[in-house]
């Protein structure tokens, strides 16, 4: 009769072991018309194709791209913001948003806010300061709802990672 090491008699007992976690990477994807997708699909698989780095990295803005890609002052993201939330673009937006290190779920939850947030016209884009220091803390979109009329705020925070500004939830 087969011997079995005694260590390896409790492994097969237990069965095999829970994978771990597997971290989703945003790809950045051009569709046929030019718009950008923002996705943990790889491109062909959704009929696009990877974005170009100078596209990938920033927001779609000229100054982004001129200056590396990101935003690297609080002025910059502030103005990124604006312009994504005023086109109503929840992939400008998501280009904006700090990814690092998001698990699927998550990153879906996030998309869906983001999408949200999109959607509600812009009344305009200030910074959230601290007022014991008067450091920047975040960024806040005023908005008001689809009627129109009833005011809704955004409040983004802010992660320097890279040599960049990006925001979070």
């Amino acid at each position: 009769m087969p011997r079995i090491a005694p260590l390896l008699l409790p492994a097969l007992l237990l069965g095999p072991l829970p994978a771990p976690p597997v971290q989703a990477q945003v790809r950045q994807c051009l569709a046929a018309d030019g718009t950008r997708i923002y996705t943990d699909r790889q491109c062909g698989d959704i009929a696009a194709r990877e974005a170009p780095a100078a596209l990938a990295a920033g927001a779609g803005g000229a100054l982004l791209t001129a200056r590396g890609g990101c935003a690297r002052s609080v002025e910059d993201l502030a103005d990124a913001l604006e312009r994504a939330l005023q086109a109503g673009d929840a992939n400008q937006l998501a280009a904006l948003y700090d990814w690092a290190g998001m698990g699927s779920a998550a990153a879906n939850a996030v998309l869906d806010q983001l999408q949200r947030i999109a959607g509600r016209p812009l009344v305009g884009v200030h910074a959230r300061t601290d007022e014991a220091t008067g450091a920047v803390t975040g960024l806040v979109a005023e908005q008001v709802d689809g009627n129109g009329r009833t005011p809704r705020q955004a409040g983004f925070g802010l992660r320097r990672r890279m040599g960049c500004l990006w925001l979070t939830l």
